[in-house]
């Protein structure tokens, strides 16, 4: 690997920037293995994969009905042909071009609910009936069964629950955020696909961008080599371990976290369990060493968009499959402090513990620091699905080569964000909403941009793409100036509307003449930052005030829960609430007096109530 300053040293090197259509070129991939010749059941070769591909296309728009795999013989055959599809692919059988397709499918035509009220007998009597269709090959009948299951499933027309009912059954699933959602205002609804709104999504993922080879790092270098042996450490163990942490909806399959859980985690399966895993594991391995073909792959590359009211506007919210998801905390989790080193200290968004609260403790100190005159915070434009991906492909070989292989593969393909109704739109440019390697693939790719920055003499500080700056005001304005100059080259796109300049009193009117004209707010009292707050004491003291109160407001809901559920509230308390003013006592300092009202209304309102005899 080169070090920072042999990045700049090359970034500054008129000489060393030529290139070739081999140095801007991905590495090249072996094509799947040819599925002539291949047979399931009655079907044959290309039989299999067009039967499969549509079904698949079907089933996404499908609403959520699945049983829990019952335990037993009836379940082990299920988690098994889990473990062969995954086998299939990773053994490049001739059935490598479709096994994860056919994996997408699998699951929602074996464990379709027959009916509402059906009990664990009649699901093992299906399942046992449909394992052995599938085995023949049989999928148009599987799929007319339970399509027509699905056509008679209809949205509630019941009254809604009240919020205790909905908070106890999302707590009872361990769906803590969920649930505390429902205590608060944030409540956000999906709103209907129409036209306006479908053309809003595509607007916040745009096409791609070519490669901008100004920004290209070490042309004509060759890449530093990865020892494959390393991977070897992604086992079985750390797969379900993944598994265990990973919580969440399901993406297109219609498989949620609770059901891959149950199949990497559960004890009732027992050896097909440890297949399960193990086929994942070696999955995660060939991920990380090879460059596969990107066709094979793209089901479980695929998500879910909803879009919800953002009052006003719309929010895209992504939903990528579970298994894609469980891969990427197991590679990531592997590749932690690669990934951390890759970018050192100048991003914080890569894994670092407690980086959040780094960020806002340092930038807080640079602002107080006698020649600081003020601290510009810098909002970007869509800046996740806005990143260059062709050009942040090429760079995370040179940056961070231990992890570029798997981002290469799970990215040179757009992937399908599929809408409400089964139609999709594509993510061709920046990381696929639903991703969890996007946070670390993000804060590699923008590091050309930061490194640029470091001649400029001012302080930086970067977390994902949350920008700050501090020092002299003549220096951040050249620190802004440049950033919008290279920012837009990689994807980065400073909204200059939504971007704050806090300065101390006695520089307002310098700063208001030195950034005339580019759009900037100025501000000499204070501004939110990374859930914190920097500026006066006096807008420290009313943002702590106004998070307290809401607080107060939700704890005062939770005691309403708690007087039927108090082992839930109690529950919600502990794992959810008390998490929020924690985060803010590690992040801000001397705040204990405005949380004192939170702490009367803890002892005198909510503990009381867990407290009641209620059998008396």
């Amino acid at each position: 690997k080169l070090s920072t300053k042999q990045y700049q040293d090359l970034a500054n090197d008129e000489n060393a920037k030529w290139f070739c259509n081999y140095c801007v070129s991905l590495p090249a991939f072996i094509s799947a293995t040819s599925i002539e010749g291949a047979k399931w059941g009655n079907l044959v070769g290309d039989q299999i994969q067009e039967t499969i591909n549509l079904i698949y296309s079907k089933t996404v728009s499908w609403k959520p009905n699945l049983f829990k795999i019952p335990s037993g013989a009836s379940g082990k055959a299920f988690v098994e042909e889990i473990a062969n599809l995954i086998d299939q692919w990773v053994s490049k059988s001739n059935l490598e071009s479709v096994s994860l397709t056919a994996l997408q499918i699998f699951g929602p035509l074996m464990l379709q609910k027959p009916s509402k009220t059906s009990k664990n007998r009649d699901h093992i009597k299906f399942l046992i009936a449909r394992m052995e269709k599938w085995k023949q090959g049989e999928f148009s009948q599987l799929f007319s069964e339970c399509d027509a299951i699905q056509k008679r499933l209809h949205n509630s027309s019941q009254r809604p629950d009240s919020v205790a009912k909905v908070f106890a059954r999302l707590m009872l699933h361990g769906k803590v955020s969920a649930a505390l959602r429902w205590l608060g205002d944030n409540k956000a609804a999906p709103l209907e696909l129409n036209r306006k709104v479908r053309d809003i999504l595509k607007s916040k993922h745009p096409d791609a961008e070519p490669v901008n080879f100004e920004q290209v790092l070490c042309p004509g270098l060759p890449t530093p080599k990865v020892e494959p042996v390393i991977f070897e450490n992604i086992d079985a163990q750390m797969v379900a371990k993944a598994a265990k942490s990973t919580k969440g909806s399901a993406g297109p399959s219609g498989m949620d976290a609770d059901v891959w859980r149950r199949i990497l985690c559960s004890k009732a399966f027992k050896k097909p369990t440890e297949l399960a895993c193990d086929a994942i594991a070696r999955m995660c391995r060939r991920l990380c060493t090879e460059y596969i073909d990107p066709e094979s792959i793209s089901a479980i590359l695929s998500c879910r968009l909803i879009p919800l009211d953002k009052q006003p506007g719309v929010r895209p919210i992504g939903i990528g499959e579970v298994l894609r998801r469980i891969m990427g905390k197991a590679v990531t989790t592997f590749l932690k402090i690669d990934i951390i080193n890759s970018v050192g200290p100048l991003q914080l968004a890569a894994g670092q513990e407690g980086g959040c609260e780094a960020a806002i403790h340092a930038m807080e100190q640079m602002f107080e620091d006698d020649d600081s005159q003020g601290v510009l915070l810098v909002d970007a434009s869509n800046a996740f699905n806005s990143l260059n991906r062709e050009t942040s492909l090429l760079n995370i070989r040179h940056i961070c080569p231990e992890f570029a292989t798997f981002i290469i593969n799970t990215y040179r393909k757009p992937s399908k964000l599929f809408l409400p109704g089964g139609s999709f739109i594509l993510s061709t440019e920046g990381t696929t909403q639903g991703d969890n390697c996007a946070s670390g693939f993000y804060s590699i790719s923008i590091l050309p941009i930061i490194i640029d920055l470091e001649k400029i003499n001012c302080q930086q500080l970067w977390y994902a793409d949350d920008a700050a700056s501090t020092g002299k005001l003549t220096a951040i304005r050249e620190w802004w100036e440049e950033l919008i100059k290279i920012g837009p080259g990689l994807g980065y796109y400073p909204n200059a509307t939504k971007t704050w300049l806090v300065v101390k009193p006695q520089y307002e009117e310098e700063a208001r003449k030195r950034f005339l004209g580019t759009g900037i707010k100025i501000t000499t009292e204070g501004q939110r930052y990374l859930g914190a707050a920097i500026g006066t004491d006096d807008f420290k003291n009313r943002y702590v005030t106004s998070k307290v109160e809401k607080w107060i407001s939700e704890l005062k809901k939770l005691t309403e829960i708690a007087k039927t559920e108090p082992h839930l509230a109690y529950s919600a308390y502990i794992f959810g609430l008390s998490k929020r003013w924690m985060f803010l006592m590690r992040s801000m300092d001397n705040i204990s007096e405005l949380l004192k009202p939170l702490e009367d209304c803890i002892q005198n309102v909510f503990l009381p109530v867990l407290c009641v005899d209620t059998t008396a």
